[in-house]
């Protein structure tokens, strides 16, 4: 019976990183990667100031930073620390820091879209500080896809029409902000 490397489906015979002194022993995990990176011709995988600045202030390990946040938001890789220092920054200020980790770990791209005008915008609106943190947890597409030109343009529709803005920033953007 032949046996098989449990990390890259090759007989273990075949297999140039297999433990041979120890066939049933799993790879660890940087082994693992290395392992990986070797066998399908990868380079190594190299820290960058915006890993070790997500790692360093989200206090994560490297492998969430690396395998969670820049997996679901690959784009964040292009950006350097003093790119989405701002965000983080306006998002400590307007909520708890355990409620901006986990919003943070669920949606990464938080932090590569322009909060800052978003925020502005909305505050011009009257929006609190905890009505957009709202709007960050439970509509982040409009911040990812949106624009604030296109939003203010929604709003202007919205207003001849006869809306005012109170109702607003009461109904529509709280219950109806992807309309925006």
């Amino acid at each position: 019976m032949q046996q098989w490397c449990s990390t890259c489906t090759q007989q273990r015979a075949t297999c140039s990183t297999s433990s041979s002194s120890s066939p049933s022993r799993p790879h660890t995990h940087a082994r693992r990667q290395r392992h990986v990176n070797k066998h399908w011709g990868l380079p190594a995988s190299k820290d960058t100031p915006l890993r070790h600045y997500l790692r360093s202030t989200l206090t994560l390990r490297d492998h969430t930073v690396k395998g969670h946040m820049l997996a679901l938001c690959p784009s964040l890789s292009d950006f350097g620390k003093e790119d989405v220092e701002p965000n983080l920054s306006l998002l400590k200020v307007i909520a708890p820091w355990d409620q901006v980790r986990a919003t943070l770990l669920r949606n990464p791209a938080l932090l590569a879209v322009p909060l800052q005008a978003w925020y502005d915008f909305f505050a011009a609106l009257g929006l609190q500080d905890a009505q957009f943190w709202q709007l960050c947890c439970n509509n982040p597409g409009l911040l990812l896809h949106g624009s604030v030109w296109q939003a203010g343009n929604v709003l202007l529709f919205l207003r001849a029409m006869g809306w005012t803005e109170l109702e607003v920033t009461t109904i529509i953007i709280p219950h109806h902000a992807d309309i925006l």
